[in-house]
């Protein structure tokens, strides 16, 4: 029964990607992006295997089988099944219920929890009768459609690169496989590429009724899923609003006034709300983050630059965090096939990033609010995750999100007519 309703679902959702306009491309003919979900449940399958293989299941039988008893839990009360969806009910009164599910608190401050993940699962357990593999069907569709809003977002600016950002944003091996599997990574990739390609729309007075709903949702799940991705995209969405109100005049300029802005008033709030210590927050993480890794034990264990509760702390150990977010995993640090494959992935990065800077292409005005947003993104968010996360494993994973970003702009700002130049190597369009 498994393998017809794989089948049967990844069938379905294969039709509708070969049909669908959003799937159309000038220069991507539509069965690729059908390839793509090809490997994606692929990847989403492996990715199950392994979990069981190294790590007894992990955390994404956790969300499964969580979502599996959340159903079964709601079968004879559907009244409190859908209580524990929305969130609405009283706690106290469903805690019968969620003290059976072992992945439900996690009690982390910065970093949201797994109950939204949980929740997903649960509504998409309606459909799939609880087996594993159609519910990376599920997700593989989910993250595909929300990388093919970042691909449409990079393109519009950039339409002679479409082949080279189809590649960045669909077959980054990282991307590829933990975008895939029942983790938030793939809910993540939906909401991020909803969110700011309904943002596009809209700010271009494209604003039919379904890009505001999808912005609306895209926005929950991001503030729900991993709100600190979106602290560090606001501030950008705003100077690229900004950028292309104003005729696409200083845009370097207009991004960086808007981020520092943004930062003194993040790092301030302390002074409205005592909760809200933005450097006390980065502390506690990493503290906590530390403790937990040192009593596990772990293996992948990386020691960030250790930061004091204040501000200037956090500036000053902010660029060896982003160096350690870029270049680990190393060499030395490989001990499962996760690790090899980022490693030699960042590695991959590294050597782009060196060509691309030696042969680099001056951009039109209206290219650079989407290559700066994708910039500033990266740096900021690669920096937060080199001063919070101390295992390799997680830091892996807490990447992925930035990784299309990354990979496009650099494809971005490549001039291919020098390398031809340089090598004799005919690129083509």
């Amino acid at each position: 029964m498994e393998y017809l309703l794989t089948f049967f679902y990844a069938f379905v959702f294969l039709i509708i990607i070969l049909k669908s306009f959003f799937f159309k491309s000038e220069k991507i003919p539509s069965k690729y992006f059908g390839y793509v979900f090809m490997l994606k449940i692929l990847a989403g399958i492996l990715l199950g295997y392994l979990y069981r293989a190294y790590f007894n299941g992990g955390d994404t039988y956790v969300f499964f089988n969580d979502a599996n008893k959340m159903f079964s839990l709601g079968k004879s009360h559907p009244v409190d099944f859908f209580k524990m969806l929305s969130g609405m009910g009283e706690q106290r009164a469903l805690d019968v219920y969620y003290s059976q599910l072992s992945g439900w608190e996690n009690y982390e401050y910065f970093y949201n929890d797994s109950k939204t993940i949980i929740r997903v699962n649960a509504v998409i357990r309606i459909f799939t009768f609880g087996y594993y593999n159609v519910h990376v069907v599920f997700f593989s569709f989910l993250s595909l459609i929300g990388l093919n809003g970042l691909f449409k977002i990079f393109t519009r600016a950039f339409p002679q690169k479409q082949k080279e950002i189809f590649i960045s944003v669909f077959l980054v091996p990282s991307v590829l496989f933990w975008t895939s599997g029942i983790l938030k990574e793939g809910i993540l990739a939906f909401a991020l590429g909803m969110f700011l390609y309904s943002f596009t729309k809209m700010i271009t007075l494209e604003r039919r009724m379904i890009h505001i709903f999808s912005f609306a949702c895209s926005l929950l799940l991001l503030v729900f899923l991993k709100i600190y991705t979106l602290i560090m995209l606001l501030p950008g969405l705003f100077a690229f609003w900004w950028s292309v109100k104003t005729n696409y005049k200083n845009t370097f300029i207009k991004f960086s006034i808007v981020y520092l802005l943004y930062f003194i008033g993040l790092f301030n709030l302390k002074y409205i709300n005592a909760n809200y210590d933005f450097a006390e927050i980065i502390y506690w993480k990493q503290h906590n983050s530390i403790g937990y890794a040192q009593f596990m034990n772990s293996g992948s264990f990386v020691q960030p630059p250790l930061v004091n509760p204040g501000v200037h702390s956090i500036i000053k150990n902010s660029p060896q965090a982003l160096l350690n977010a870029f270049i680990l995993p190393n060499w030395n640090q490989i001990r499962n096939p996760f690790a090899l494959i980022a490693s030699l992935e960042n590695l991959a990065i590294i050597l782009i990033i060196i060509i691309s800077v030696i042969y680099s292409a001056k951009l039109q005005d209206y290219q650079r609010p989407v290559f700066y947003l994708s910039l500033f993104f990266v740096v900021f968010l690669f920096a937060l995750i080199g001063l919070t996360t101390p295992l390799i494993g997680s830091m892996v994973r807490y990447k992925v999100p930035a990784l299309p970003f990354l990979l496009s702009m650099l494809v971005m700002i490549l001039n291919k007519e020098k390398i031809s130049a340089r090598s004799g190597f005919p690129f083509r369009n």
